[in-house]
């Protein structure tokens, strides 16, 4: 079995390379989105796992262009955050599992091996059943946390401001919030948007 690890920390990377490279034919760990494209197309893994850091959007959007290009590379998150939306995205984008950054080596392998059998593995206890926000709301979630305003929102996706507003009110229903700081302040701990330090 080839495993390709796509990871944010050289650490978790070098000690999963280690530990595992006895027990399957090939274990391998990237650390740019650039590197990632490139081994899949050398080596062919069977399964990529992919940890879910900082750069949440760009994980999603990258897995759905994988599974597009690849549709029968199975693929595993990676998470330290029991999140419904990550959870949510995983099983309507063809994720074949979600698992956690602190499950013990022995798991990991269990898992792997079962994915590579099955082609899924999914534990009830971290994917709870809540309503997801829809792309667009994704979207005008980011662009609040961007700083722009709601004129502003609805202007940059060409939308009426009313339409921003109802897309709003859905957005402070699902999330169970009342206004849009802290819609977005709940957004960023759920993991659905970000925010760039660099701004």
């Amino acid at each position: 079995m080839n495993i390709l690890f796509f990871l944010h920390s050289e650490i978790l990377g070098d000690s999963l390379t280690y530990s595992l490279q006895d027990r399957f034919s090939s274990v391998r760990c990237v650390y740019s989105f650039e590197d990632l494209f490139t081994s899949i197309h050398s080596d062919c893994p069977d399964i990529l796992v992919m940890g879910i850091g900082s750069k949440v959007s760009k994980c999603f959007s990258t897995t759905k262009t994988l599974k597009k290009q690849f549709p029968r590379l199975l693929i595993i998150f990676l998470s330290d955050k029991n999140c419904y939306e990550y959870c949510n995205f995983a099983i309507n984008n063809g994720v074949n599992a979600f698992v956690s950054h602190s499950i013990s080596l022995k798991k990991m392998i269990e898992i792997l091996d079962l994915v590579y059998v099955r082609g899924t593995f999914f534990q009830k206890q971290r994917c709870p059943v809540k309503k997801t926000l829809t792309e667009k709301e994704r979207e005008i979630l980011q662009l609040l946390a961007d700083g722009n305003t709601q004129s502003q929102s609805a202007e940059k996706l060409s939308l009426s401001r009313r339409t921003i507003n109802n897309h709003l009110h859905s957005i402070f229903k699902k999330l169970e919030v009342f206004s849009s700081i802290s819609a977005v302040l709940k957004g960023v701990k759920l993991g659905i948007i970000e925010i760039d330090s660099d701004s």
